[in-house]
C-alpha cells in the first residue's frame, strides 16, 4: 500500500510538473499575443498619427456650405479639424479649381477642392404659335428654365414652313460646361391672329381675326364674330373648331385713348380775377362718356406776366389728357394811343376843328378823353406850326403826341418873301447882278413845284429848286426891278432860263450854265448845250 501511495504520489508529482509546465506555456502564449496586440496598437496609433488627415474634394456647383470636416480622411479627425482658408471667401457658385489650407491640432495640409458642374439645365419646353412670317427664335419655345451657369438655346432642328399647319421642332438648352437639356415642341403656323387690340367704338370684323380672309375668312361662325361689342370693355373669345381642333383669337376691347381736350390762354389786368380753372377750357370730350377736369394748378395773382395752367382731363375709364393753358397777368403802364394825328394843312385865318377824326384809345380803358393845346399854332402866318393833344388813362399812364399844322401862304406872303429878298440882296441891280445874285443864293435841286407862285415862295423861303424855280424867281425880281422879262424853256422840257430884250440870263447854279448870252447863237454854244443838238425852234416863251 505504501507502494500504491508513493506511485500515486509520483504520479500526482508528474502531473503536477506536467500542469505547471502548461501553465507556464500558456503564459508564454499569452502575453505573445499582448505584446502583438500591444504593437498592433501601437502601430495603429503611429499610422494615426502620420497619415494625412485630409483629402482633396469634388463638389457640384451650387453647393450651400462647405466645412473642414467635408475634407476629413475620417470623421475620427472631425474634433480636431480647422479651417486655414477663409472658406466662405471661396465662390461655390463657380466651377474652379482651388487650394484649401486646413489644420489638424497644429500640423497644416494643402488640399485641391474642386468645383464642377454635371447637372444639365431644367428646362420647362413649350408648344408655339406664328404666323407666315414668323422668323425663328429658339427662345420662343422655352417657358421656363434654369441653371446655375450661363445657359445657350439653340435649335437642334428647326423644320422649314411655307404654309399654315403644325410642325415639329427640336430645341437644345445647353449649359456653360456642356451638360445639355433636349426637348421637341410643335410650332403652329396659324392664319388666325393670337390676340387683337380694338379701341372703344373701332369697327370690327372678320379682317380684324384673320390674316387671309379670302381664304380662311369662311372659316369663322358669323356667331363668334357676333360676341365682339366694340362699345363694351371687355375680351372677348372667338372660337374656331378645325378638324375636331378647336383655335381662339382673344379679342380685347380697350379704351388707351385719352379724352379731347382743347384750352384757350387768357389774359387779365392785375387787378382782375379768374372765376376758375373752366374758364380755360373750351370744350371736352370721349367716346367712352362725361370727362372729368382737375386743375392741380394754383393761380399767384402776384406774378406779372406769363404762367402755365394745368388742366387735367379724365375718361371713365382713366385715360388722362394733360395740357397747359397759359395765364398772362397785366399791369397798366402803357398810355392811351391817340389816333389820326396825320399832318393837317390849313389856310390863312381859317378856324381849324383839331378834334376832328381824332380818338384816343387805352388798352384797358377803351375809349379815352384829350385834349389838344393849340397855343402854337398862328393861323394868321404862313408857316409850320404844333399842335400838342394829350391823352391820361384811370391809371394815370399819359401819352403825349404833336401833330403837324401847315399854314398855307397867299400872294401876300409871296410878295412879302420877294420884297424881301430883292430888298436884301438885288436892289439896285441890273439883270446880270440880279441873275448871279439868285444864282449864288438859290441852291439846285431836282424839286419843282405846281405853281409859278408855289416856286417862287417856297424856293425863298427852302432857298432850293430846280431851273423852273430858280428861272421864276429871276423874272419876278428883274420884274420888280422895271425889266420885261421871259421865261424860255426848251421843248422836252429839259432846262429853262430868262430872257430880257435879247439877252439871255441864267440863274441855274452849276458852271455848265453862262450867267448871260447876247444873243440866241450865244446861248446855244455855252457849254451845256456843247454835247446837244438842240436849236432855236426848240426854244419855247413863257410870258
Amino acid at each position: 500500500m505504501s507502494i500504491y501511495i508513493a506511485k500515486k504520489r509520483s504520479k500526482n508529482n508528474i502531473y503536477d510538473m506536467n500542469f505547471k509546465k502548461g501553465i507556464s506555456k500558456k503564459l508564454k502564449v499569452s502575453a505573445s499575443v499582448v505584446m502583438s496586440i500591444v504593437i498592433i496598437f501601437l502601430i495603429v496609433l503611429i499610422v494615426l498619427a502620420v497619415r494625412p488627415k485630409f483629402k482633396d474634394i469634388t463638389i457640384e456647383l451650387g453647393t450651400t456650405e462647405l466645412s473642414p470636416k467635408d475634407f476629413l480622411v475620417s470623421q475620427i479627425y472631425k474634433n480636431g479639424a480647422s479651417a486655414v482658408t477663409d472658406l466662405s471667401s471661396i465662390d461655390l457658385q463657380k466651377v474652379q479649381d482651388t487650394d484649401v489650407v486646413l489644420d489638424f491640432k497644429g500640423r497644416e495640409q494643402t488640399v485641391k477642392l474642386s468645383i464642377v458642374d454635371t447637372t444639365a439645365p431644367t428646362v420647362k419646353f413649350k408648344d408655339m404659335m406664328a404666323y407666315l412670317d414668323y422668323v425663328p427664335n429658339p427662345e420662343d419655345f422655352i417657358e421656363s428654365k434654369e441653371d446655375l451657369s450661363e445657359m445657350k438655346v439653340e435649335f437642334v432642328e428647326i423644320p422649314e414652313f411655307t404654309d399654315y399647319g403644325k410642325y415639329p421642332v427640336t430645341v437644345k438648352v445647353s449649359d456653360a460646361y456642356g451638360n445639355e437639356t433636349v426637348g421637341t415642341c410643335e410650332l403652329i403656323i396659324t392664319w388666325l391672329i393670337q390676340e387683337v387690340d380694338l379701341e372703344l367704338g373701332s369697327e370690327f370684323s372678320v379682317a380684324n381675326v384673320v390674316i387671309d380672309v379670302d381664304r380662311f375668312g369662311s372659316l369663322v361662325p358669323a356667331e363668334e364674330l357676333a360676341k365682339v361689342n366694340t362699345m363694351a370693355l371687355g375680351t372677348y373669345d372667338i372660337n374656331v373648331t378645325i378638324d375636331g381642333e378647336t383655335y381662339t383669337s382673344k379679342v380685347v376691347v380697350q379704351d388707351t385713348t385719352p379724352p379731347e381736350l382743347q384750352l384757350k390762354n387768357i389774359t387779365i389786368w392785375d387787378d382782375e380775377t379768374v372765376p376758375g380753372f373752366e374758364s380755360f377750357i373750351v370744350s371736352t370730350s370721349d367716346i367712352s362718356g362725361p370727362v372729368t377736369t382737375e386743375s392741380p394748378t394754383t393761380i399767384d395773382y402776384s406774378i406779372i406776366g406769363d404762367q402755365p395752367i394745368v388742366i387735367r382731363a379724365t375718361d371713365v375709364n382713366g385715360n388722362v389728357n394733360e395740357q397747359t393753358a397759359t395765364l398772362t397777368i397785366r399791369h397798366d403802364t402803357t398810355g392811351p394811343k391817340i389816333n389820326g394825328l396825320s399832318n393837317l394843312t390849313v389856310d390863312k385865318y381859317s378856324s381849324v376843328n383839331y378834334e376832328s377824326g381824332v380818338s384816343a384809345v387805352d388798352n384797358k380803358d377803351g375809349s379815352v378823353s384829350f385834349s389838344v393845346d393849340s397855343s402854337g399854332v398862328n393861323t394868321s402866318a404862313a408857316g409850320t406850326y404844333y399842335a400838342t393833344y394829350t391823352a391820361t388813362d384811370a391809371a394815370g399812364n399819359r401819352t403825349t403826341s404833336k401833330r403837324k399844322i401847315t399854314v398855307n401862304w397867299d400872294q401876300d406872303d409871296v410878295d412879302a418873301k420877294l420884297n424881301e429878298f430883292y430888298n436884301n440882296y438885288c436892289a439896285g441891280q441890273g439883270p446880270a447882278g440880279i441873275a448871279s445874285v439868285v444864282k449864288s443864293r438859290i441852291k439846285y435841286s431836282a424839286t419843282t413845284y405846281a405853281t409859278r407862285n408855289a416856286c417862287i415862295y417856297n424856293g425863298l423861303t427852302k432857298g432850293t429848286g430846280n431851273c423852273f424855280v430858280h428861272a421864276y424867281i429871276l423874272q419876278a425880281l428883274l420884274r420888280k426891278a422895271g425889266y420885261s422879262s421871259s421865261i424860255i424853256y426848251l421843248r422836252d422840257g429839259a432846262h429853262c432860263w430868262n430872257k430880257v430884250g435879247t439877252s439871255h440870263y441864267d440863274s441855274t447854279p452849276g458852271s455848265n450854265h453862262v450867267l448871260e448870252a447876247d444873243s440866241d447863237e450865244a446861248k446855244l454854244a455855252e457849254p451845256w448845250f456843247a454835247s446837244r443838238s438842240y436849236t432855236t425852234a426848240d426854244f419855247v416863251v413863257i410870258n
